[in-house]
């Protein structure tokens, strides 16, 4: 199969992350914003927008349904219901926020200056909590209440994954702001405990993962 996303982490960053811990092989094209107009306007992508994944002749688009495909494919997803609702619960939580996140760094990739440091922050105030309920209610090692991780693990993981220095030699998060995210941490040790694991979970992919902001 093909990837096809722009050069940062950002909606595409679960399913790499993903793909990578299944030791799954496929190809990872990414492309400008240049390239993506011309693309759009032939109508590759099914629903007019990125990431989207191709393969036997089929596109799919939109990022937690190609997150939830490969995860049932691969063994990070549930044949049960009620787990079901676990997962994709905290998948679509995270894309209502993320766009929180996102207008933080975003106007940097067109050249200009970080953005609203109060939506950023913002995106972990709901961030932090919700996960670390989740966390704290179950009592097990991963979001969703399972035995193993599940997409619902890397979807949640992706945006740490590009804000602290020790993950990401190329943040540009300023670090009194990473260390406010991480006093909000200390003061959730379910989150806290999880965040260690899922670093430890993709040791190997961080240290290959392209050295992007996010």
């Amino acid at each position: 199969g093909k990837l096809i996303y722009f050069d940062i982490g950002l909606r595409a960053e679960a399913i790499r992350a993903m793909l990578a811990h299944a030791n799954f092989e496929y190809e990872d094209e990414r492309v400008t914003f240049e390239q993506w107009g011309a693309m759009k306007e032939s109508g590759i992508s099914p629903m007019g927008g990125l990431p989207i994944w191709q393969e036997d002749g089929i596109t799919m688009g939109q990022c937690n349904a190609i997150l939830r495909t490969l995860g049932m494919r691969l063994g990070y997803y549930t044949t049960d219901p009620m787990v079901a609702y676990q997962i994709d619960s905290l998948l679509d939580f995270t894309e209502d926020i993320i766009e929180k996140f996102g207008r933080y760094i975003l106007p940097t990739m067109m050249g200009g200056e970080l953005g609203d440091q109060t939506m950023f922050m913002e995106f972990w105030d709901k961030h932090i909590p919700i996960v670390e309920a989740r966390l704290a209610g179950h009592g097990k090692d991963w979001a969703a209440g399972t035995d193993r991780p599940t997409i619902a693990d890397f979807k949640l993981f992706a945006q740490y994954s590009y804000t602290f220095h020790e993950v990401n030699s190329a943040t540009i998060i300023p670090a009194e702001l990473q260390e406010q995210i991480r006093a909000k941490i200390e003061a959730a040790p379910a989150y806290k405990a999880w965040a260690a694991r899922m670093q430890e979970l993709q040791a190997a992919y961080l240290a290959a993962r392209p050295a992007r902001t996010f």
